[in-house]
C-alpha cells in the first residue's frame, strides 16, 4: 500500500469538489437503487422519537434541499416533533472558512441543540 498516494487521493477527494462530483456521477448509476432504498424518508413512519436536523447550507455532498425534503416527510407525522437548522457553520468535510457573518448562525445552532435536549 502506497500510503502517500492514498493520502493524496483522500485529500483530493475531500478538497476537490469537481473531482468528487466526477466520481459521484461515475458511481451513482450503479448504486442509485441502493441509496433510494436506504433513504431515511422511507422509514419516517417507523420512528418513535423526535428528530433534530442540523445541516450545512453550503454542503457540496448532500444538498440542503435533502434536509428540507426529510423535514417535510417528518411534518406528515404529527407524533414526531422535528426541528431543522440550516447553517453555514458546517458542511460535509470541506473546510469552511470562518466569516464574521457566521456569528449570526450560532444562535440557530444553540436553538437546535436546545430542541434536541428538550426532547431527550
Amino acid at each position: 500500500c502506497d500510503k502517500p498516494k492514498v493520502a493524496a487521493e483522500y485529500h483530493r477527494i475531500q478538497n476537490d469538489v469537481s473531482y468528487r462530483l466526477w466520481h459521484a456521477h461515475r458511481i451513482l448509476p450503479y448504486v442509485e437503487h441502493i441509496m433510494y432504498a436506504l433513504s431515511p424518508v422511507h422509514f419516517v413512519d417507523q420512528l418513535q422519537c423526535n428528530v433534530v436536523l442540523i445541516h450545512g447550507c453550503n454542503d457540496q455532498v448532500n444538498h440542503w434541499k435533502e434536509a428540507v425534503h426529510l423535514k417535510t416527510h417528518l411534518e406528515n407525522h404529527p407524533q414526531i416533533k422535528s426541528h431543522l437548522c440550516l447553517t453555514p457553520l458546517i458542511n460535509h468535510g470541506d473546510p469552511t472558512p470562518f466569516q464574521w457573518t457566521h456569528l449570526f448562525a450560532i444562535p440557530d445552532i444553540i436553538l437546535a441543540i436546545t430542541h434536541f435536549l428538550n426532547a431527550a
